[in-house]
């Protein structure tokens, strides 16, 4: 549920507690709005309501309690922000007074916090931007426990179209460095990290998986260092046991083959510098004996 704020219809500079006749007067003032312009629905907080929207909305805005709980996410410009913008910018948090967080005002909020938390962290993990969603993580989170795993919702579909376009790519022939970067880079991988392990466990086991296939292929290729990468990025997951089994064995795999291969190469180069060396010796000796 989208959070509008009664602030945005009461006259700049207002202080102290909202009370019944500002909002009486807010309510005339908007309502004269659609008389005036002529239009069937006017901006407010940054959307388009209808006159039948605004009645709703000052109708709910007349309970006492509402009207208290309005002025107190007043009080903390970066909460406010946050309902009516999802944004949030690195280093804020929000400050309202625990004395204040009743377990009847987080019933309250927790819809809008909610709402606004799902679009935050969908837009977060669509554009990659780890320093915002860190701001967000350990900032406080008003919202019931079944409010927050509801918005989780938003993030767990993305993932669900990122898992599978992964997966096609891991599949195809070839694959590009800019969809290693997108998909198992140091900035996403680390957004996955921070997700809540019993929500995303499934999706997070997958997730790995598909990365182990990419450094698979990336070995393959040639692309050790990015290969080991990935495969250190892979076990920073919080992947199950058995996954994470599975990751440790494909590594371990990995480091053989590649010592093997030092290994060969270090005999060929021993062996071409024996036969360069009798090379050498015969032909001084034939240079000898001709003499």
């Amino acid at each position: 549920m989208q959070y509008v704020s009664p602030i945005t219809f009461l006259p700049p500079g207002l202080d102290g507690e909202i009370t019944p006749k500002d909002l009486k007067l807010a309510k005339q003032k908007l309502l004269a709005e659609f008389e005036l312009s002529g239009t069937t629905t006017v901006p407010v907080g940054g959307r388009e309501m209808s006159r039948n929207d605004v009645l709703k909305l000052f109708d709910q805005l007349g309970q006492a309690n509402d009207l208290a709980y309005h002025g107190l996410i007043a009080s903390d410009p970066v909460l406010l922000h946050f309902l009516e913008t999802h944004e949030i910018a690195k280093g804020q948090t929000f400050s309202l007074p625990e004395e204040k967080l009743t377990p009847e005002f987080v019933e309250w909020i927790s819809p809008s916090f909610s709402w606004a938390f799902g679009k935050a962290t969908v837009r977060m993990f669509r554009t990659v931007k780890p320093e915002e969603f860190e701001t967000l993580a350990v900032a406080p989170w008003y919202m019931t426990p079944a409010d927050e795993w509801n918005a989780w919702s938003g993030v767990e579909q993305y993932m669900q179209l990122m898992l599978q376009q992964l997966q096609e790519i891991t599949g195809a022939k070839y694959q590009s460095q800019d969809q290693v970067i997108k998909y198992g880079g140091y900035n996403f991988i680390w957004l996955l990290c921070n997700l809540p392990r019993q929500r995303f466990d499934y999706l997070l086991d997958h997730y790995a998986f598909e990365v182990m296939q990419m450094a698979i292929k990336q070995f393959n290729t040639l692309k050790r260092d990015s290969a080991f990468e990935l495969m250190g990025y892979a076990k920073s997951l919080k992947v199950s046991d058995h996954v994470m089994e599975g990751l440790e064995a494909k590594e371990k795999e990995m480091q053989g083959i590649l010592k093997n291969r030092k290994k060969a190469e270090n005999k060929d180069s021993t062996m071409l510098y024996i036969r360069v060396i009798i090379f050498a010796a015969y032909i001084i000796f034939r240079l000898a004996t001709c003499n």
